[in-house]
Formats: C-alpha cells, sequence, structure tokens
C-alpha cells in the first residue's frame, strides 16, 4: 500500500475520529492515523492543547501520543504559543523524577517536542529553568542542547556559571551542541562542581575538543521510529537525559561515593581519547555469532554470510507479505507487540521459577502450564527473541532510508541475498593469492627463519607476488585485492579518486592524488645518525602510526573538512620506511613529498640528514621492477584513444569493486560498505563519492572521457545530490 492509500484510509475521517484511534492504542505507535492528525494542520492544536491541559490521562491510553502529536504541530505554525505552553506545562507538571511511572516519560517526550519547536520555546524553558527543580531542570537543559542555537547555547553557557548542581546535565547538554566554544567554560565549572560529577564534565570537554559530539540528539530523531518500545528500560529509549534522571534521584550519599577524577590541566584531559559515541560497529554475526560489523541492518562477520542474513530476512518478512500486508510501519508495529509480549513473558516465568525453588519444588523450571520443560522452553524463547529482533532492525533500517513498503523490501533483500551469496561476495573473478605451504599463521614467526612475523616476511602479498610472476595489470580478471601492491614493487599509498593515461605513455590509467596532482611514486632519501632516537620520536609524534616493528610509518593527519563526519577518521598522506641504510619517505606526489620533507625534519632535527629526491611514475617502476624491457616497451607505445578509455575503465571497475570492502582511512578504518550503515557513514560517503567524480570532472576536460560512479551510489544506498544530466563516462548496467 502507497502513501497516498494509507491516506486515503484515514483522511476522511473527523478529527475526533482520528484522535479516538489514536487513544485507544497504549503501547504501539499508531503512526499512519497521527500522520492523518498531522496532515490537518492547525486543526489539531486547540483539541490537544486540551488535552494535555486537563491530563492526558483521562482521555489517551498512551499519554506520550498527544505529546509527540502536539510537538510536531507546533513545528509547523506561525504562532506556536499554545502549543509551547502546553507542552511546558507537562515538563513542569510532571519533571523526570521516577521513570517508573508515565508522568516521566511523558516529560521527557514534551522536552524533546520543545527541542523540535526551537527558538519560540526559549522563554517557557527559561521560566522552567528559574522555577523548577532537578527533576524539571534536567530535561530543560536537555532541550537547549538539542536545539543548538546561539540564544539555546548562551543559555547553557550561563547555566554553567550558576547551576553547579546541575554541572553533570549542562555538560552533556553542551556536548550535543557540539560548540568547540564551550570548552574553557566546561574547564572552569571542572573546577567548581560537586566533585561527582566530573566525570560527565571531563568527557563532555574531550568530545568538544576532539569534535566528537556523539550521535545527533534522540530528540531530533525521526518521530516515527523514535518512540518505540525499549524492553525493561521504558516505553522508549531515554537516552543520557532518562540515565542522567535516574542516577540523580540517588541520594547525595550515594552520588557523592561515586569516583571523583582528581582535577587535572585542560592539557592533560584532551590528551586522551574521547568515548565517540557514535553508532556501533561491530556486533555478533547474526548467523553464527561471532564478532562483525553491521550490514544492512545486521551483524555479519564476513561479507559471504551477508547474503545468507538477507535471504532470512526476507523469509522472516514473507508471512506478513502473504497475508497481504504491504506496509512496513505494520510490521515493525507487530515486531514491536512480539517484544513487548515477549519481556513479560520472559519476567512472568523468570518470577514462576523463582517462585518454584521458594516453594520447594526442586528448582523445577516447567512451563507454568505443564507444557515444556526447562531446555525446550530456553529454545524456544531464544528462538522468539531472535526472530523478533531480526524483523524490528530489518524494519528500520529500511524505514530509515525512506523505504516505507514491503514489496520494495523484500524485493531489495532478495537481490541483495542473490548478489552477496556468490564465492568471494561478487568481487573475485579468479584465484585469490595465497600464502605458500606450509600454512603458517599471519602473526606466527616466519618459516623462513629471518626472526620477522610471516605477514612482515613471506607471508606479505608483494613477496608471494614476486614469486608468481608480475600480474597483468591490464586484464578485466586482475584480483583486486593484489592491485597496487602487486604490480607497484613497493608500498604507495592507495589509489586516489581520478585516473588518466600514465605520462608519456597513454598505456595504463595515471591515478590523481586528492589535491588533484599526478601520481607519482615520490621519495625522499636521508641518512640517519642515531636510528633509535629516529625510531622514538617517530613513534612518539601523533601523525606517525608505527606497525609493529616499527620500521615502517605511516604518516597520517586528523579528518577535517571532508573527513569530520566519523570520529578517528584520517587522511594517509605517505609512509615512512626506516632501514639499517637509512630512511626514506614515501608520497603520492611531489606536492605532499615537500609537505612531508618539512614535517620530517621538523620532528628529526639533526637526526637525519637529507640526500636526494626521487620522482618516478609509478606505473614504469612497477613495470620496470618485474620486467625492464616490458616495462621499456609499455612507456614507448601509444594506444588510441578508444583502447585508453576503455582500459582505464576495466582498470577502475576492477579497483572500485575492491574498494567497496576494504578499510578506507577517510571512514574512520570502515570498508565503504560498513560505513553505509552508519547515519553519519552515510554522509561521509556522500562526500567522498562527490570528491571523486570532481576528479573524474577535471579528467574529462584533459582526456574527454571520465568514469561513471552512479553504480557505486546505487551499491551503497545512497541519494546522489543533483546528479549530471548524462552519465560522464562508462555505462554498463550495474
Amino acid at each position: 500500500m502507497t502513501s497516498n492509500e494509507w491516506a486515503a484510509r484515514f483522511d476522511h475521517r473527523t478529527m475526533d475520529e482520528l484522535l479516538a484511534i489514536v487513544a485507544i492504542e497504549d503501547q504501539i505507535l499508531p503512526v499512519r492515523a497521527m500522520e492523518a492528525v498531522l496532515r490537518r494542520g492547525e486543526e489539531g492544536v486547540e483539541p490537544l492543547v486540551h488535552a494535555l491541559e486537563e491530563g492526558t490521562e483521562a482521555r489517551f491510553e498512551n499519554p506520550v501520543w498527544p505529546v509527540v502529536l502536539l510537538g510536531e504541530l507546533a513545528r509547523t505554525l506561525d504562532d506556536p504559543e499554545a502549543a509551547v505552553h502546553a507542552l511546558a506545562l507537562s515538563v513542569g507538571r510532571h519533571g523526570l523524577r521516577d521513570a517508573t511511572t508515565s508522568e516521566f516519560w511523558i516529560a521527557l517526550a514534551a522536552s524533546e517536542a520543545l527541542a523540535k519547536v526551537g527558538e519560540p520555546a526559549l522563554p517557557v524553558l527559561e521560566e522552567l529553568l528559574a522555577e523548577g527543580d532537578e527533576a524539571v531542570r534536567t530535561p530543560s537543559y536537555a532541550a537547549l542542547g538539542a536545539m543548538g542555537t546561539d540564544r539555546a547555547v548562551d543559555r547553557l553557557l550561563r547555566g554553567a556559571e550558576e547551576d553547579l548542581k546541575m554541572a553533570d546535565v549542562v555538560a552533556q547538554s553542551l556536548q550535543d551542541t557540539g560548540r568547540r566554544e564551550a570548552v574553557e567554560p566546561l574547564h572552569r565549572l571542572l573546577h567548581r562542581c560537586p566533585p561527582h560529577f566530573r566525570i560527565e564534565v571531563e568527557e563532555a570537554i574531550r568530545g568538544l575538543h576532539h569534535g566528537v559530539a556523539g550521535s545527533p540528539p534522540l530528540a531530533l530523531e525521526d518521530w516515527r521510529l523514535r518512540y518505540r518500545p525499549w524492553g525493561r528500560l521504558g516505553p522508549f529509549d531515554p537516552g543520557w537525559v532518562g540515565v542522567s534522571a535516574i542516577v540523580r534521584a540517588q541520594t547525595q550519599e550515594v552520588l557523592e561515593r561515586r569516583h571523583a577524577p582528581p582535577l587535572r590541566p585542560l592539557e592533560e584531559i584532551v590528551a586522551e581519547p574521547p568515548d565517540h559515541g557514535f553508532d556501533e560497529v561491530e556486533r555478533e554475526c547474526a548467523f553464527c555469532g561471532r564478532p562483525g560489523q553491521i550490514r544492512y541492518g545486521l551483524g555479519s562477520c564476513k561479507p559471504s554470510h551477508t547474503g545468507l542474513l538477507a535471504g532470512l530476512q526476507r523469509d522472516l518478512l514473507l508471512p506478513w507479505a502473504e497475508e497481504g500486508e504491504s506496509d512496513l510501519f505494520t510490521v515493525l508495529g507487530d515486531a514491536d507487540h512480539d517484544f513487548i509480549w515477549l519481556d513479560q513473558e520472559l519476567d512472568a516465568r523468570r518470577e514462576f521459577r523463582e517462585e518454584s525453588v521458594d516453594a520447594g519444588a526442586g528448582g523445577d523450571a516447567s512451563d507454568p502450564d505443564g507444557g515444556l520443560d526447562e531446555d525446550e522452553e530456553a529454545t524456544l524463547l531464544h528462538d522468539w527473541q531472535t526472530e523478533t529482533s531480526i524483523v524490528r532492525e530489518t524494519c528500520r533500517w529500511f524505514l530509515e532510508r525512506g523505504v516505507e513498503d514491503l514489496p520494495s523490501a523484500l524485493e531489495e533483500l532478495g537481490e541483495r541475498a542473490r548478489r552477496t551469496d556468490r564465492p568471494g561476495h561478487g568481487l573475485r573473478t579468479r584465484e585469490p593469492i595465497s600464502p605458500p605451504e606450509p600454512a603458517v599463521g599471519r602473526n606466527e614467526p616466519c618459516p623462513c627463519g629471518s626472526g620477522k612475523k610471516y605477514k612482515k616476511c613471506c607471508g606479505h602479498p608483494r613477496r608471494i607476488q614476486e614469486e608468481r610472476g608480475p600480474p597483468d595489470v591490464l586484464s578485466p580478471e586482475m584480483e583486486p585485492a593484489d592491485g597496487w601492491d602487486a604490480y607497484a614493487g613497493e608500498s604507495f599509498p592507495g589509489p586516489g579518486p581520478g585516473s588518466r593515461a600514465g605520462p608519456g605513455s597513454g598505456a595504463l590509467p595515471e591515478i590523481l592524488s586528492p589535491e588533484g596532482d599526478p601520481f607519482l611514486a615520490a621519495r625522499a632519501h636521508y641518512r640517519v645518525s642515531d636510528a633509535s632516537e629516529v625510531r622514538r620520536r617517530l613513534e612518539a609524534a601523533e601523525e606517525f602510526q608505527a606497525d609493529e616493528e616499527a620500521t615502517e610509518f605511516t604518516w597520517t593527519e586528523p579528518g577535517d573538512g571532508l573527513l569530520t563526519a566519523l570520529p578517528g577518521a584520517r587522511r594517509i598522506l605517505g609512509s615512512v620506511r626506516l632501514a639499517a641504510e637509512g630512511l626514506v619517505l614515501e608520497c603520492s606526489s611531489e606536492r605532499r613529498l615537500e609537505r612531508g620533507r618539512r614535517v620530517l625534519e621538523a620532528l628529526l632535527g639533526e637526526a637525519i640528514v637529507h640526500r636526494a629526491d626521487t620522482v618516478q611514475d609509478p606505473f614504469q617502476a612497477a613495470e620496470e621492477a618485474g620486467n625492464p624491457t616490458r616495462g621499456q616497451r609499455a612507456v614507448e607505445e601509444e594506444i588510441p584513444r578508444e583502447t585508453r578509455r576503455r582500459l582505464t575503465q576495466e582498470f577502475k571497475d576492477n579497483y572500485y569493486r575492491n574498494w567497496l570492502d576494504e578499510p578506507v582511512p577517510a571512514l574512520a578504518g570502515l570498508t565503504p560498505r560498513e560505513a553505509s550503515e552508519l547515519v553519519k557513514g552515510r554522509r561521509e560517503l556522500e562526500r567522498l563519492l562527490l570528491e571523486y567524480e570532481e576528479a573524474e570532472r577535471r579528467m574529462e576536460e584533459r582526456e574527454g572521457f571520465s568514469y561513471d560512479f552512479t553504480w557505486l551510489w546505487r551499491e551503497l544506498l545512497l541519494d546522489r545530490p543533483d546528479p549530471p544530466s548524462s552519465p560522464p563516462g562508462g555505462d554498463r548496467d550495474r
């Protein structure tokens, strides 16, 4: 059923009828009826304001629903004053006092609604902060943090100066704003607040300093997914606001027994890594239970299991389709209902077992109705839990991406199952490189007797490839995972976003650096006077990441601009190799080499002496490393433009198919597929692909052809902003 069909089912009803439908649902969000109320606009404001002023418990089974509706309506009104005052009344009347009561959740939902309204809600929030107790000030400060405007931040900074008893709440609210100018005021607050709140204040300081504002406040989530059952913790996810309120509800004596870190200088606090606070990316594989990454809403330990999981997801959703259901919100509602029932059933069975033991029944944990023994019951409940969780997470994953109809979801899952269930995740078209016999663990000593770990010696892909001989880098069957290292003969940084024919040859694609410079094997060679001192300084420097043996160092920089979306993301700029004969800095362009020399010489000083710089076309270097005569022939041959276009297309097809499942430093070490599962990861992928396309646009101007990334956008389920009217390059059907 389409959105228009759903609208037709409710839009003919009166407002009273719609509110009556909403009023009778006590646990599961009645999404479609509430959407119909919102489509009526101002018509729904007066009855909802009246319900909140009188007390929603008298009319609504779940008093949170009218609060959510009024908050959503108030965002669209030219004059939201009446709605704002009704929402503020709900916060002030109930407050976050006792999480076991409905009043707690009404106040939490009302504060989130005020945050969505924005600055028109500031006057009433000011009143709540001036007159309310701590149970009222907690959600009021949280609303300011989620709002995040300049005036809201100013009010929070005033709270940091005046309201020391709420230091933990003010600090977490300021971290939600992401404003780095709050670091200094928070450090002053740290020296004045009660010691038992220093933990939260320090974490907020670190988060703001490192640009880690955490996940977007829950208050700003889509209401249709926000207010969903959260098991024993409450009707919906309480977030840090609810958790803080529960902690503060403890006696002062209990709070004061918390561990309080000593007062420290700001430099020492920010030197520690922050709690990133964004979506967890590691989870147990839903298929086999091993640790894995989130793929398509579920944990998966490896790509080959993703296809199996997609098939399982499709099988679990099929019963609704067979019954004629087409709305994913209905499926999610049914799964939420099962989740609540299962939670209550587990409680009932646990109480029954405890009562049986207390009554001297010898620990017999059979079903209260006498149907199942303990083992059978445990197995059955585990299966119910697993299936319900998979259905819920699958529905949420689709709904977050704007897919609301069940047939479309089933079609996509079927396609994913077919595409990813092939050996090697569909990436490998020939036998991959494998270590020579005997099989040795990557971290075990190499059997050749060198004393190095196997992965650093005979097990290194470059060493294996050298034994096999150089691959044909122009072959469309080239193993993508071998790609660059295999034919370059050195550890070059990975290919950049653009490419064109190699200098002087036209035969091989030249990779461009992210700055748009030609990709070159640019090296600076140094003589080393004190190797141990050089190693010590490199290991201590934040921009150089050492390998396990501290002989090779990766030169990186923190994410900025393009990279701010993912905490921990770093851009790889080059590498440093330290050996007995000296030190070599290697970069992908002359511009980076000049910058790297300045950084390295400032860091190491007199411990190194510059000898020479060398710059070489990497493809020519690769050919000469494997077969000098063949390399010379490739340089001399001139290939027609159409052939160059085809070779470039084939090269990039192989490279980007492999890129999808390779860790990318700009994505905080996630693969593009894994990053596409995260809100911040999708934002970062969009920026990255747009940068790639800009490099291709420059290539189009020079060469007359470029690469089409349309299939990558589609593969990662990303919406392409302002797509070009015609594809820039290859026209393969992905």
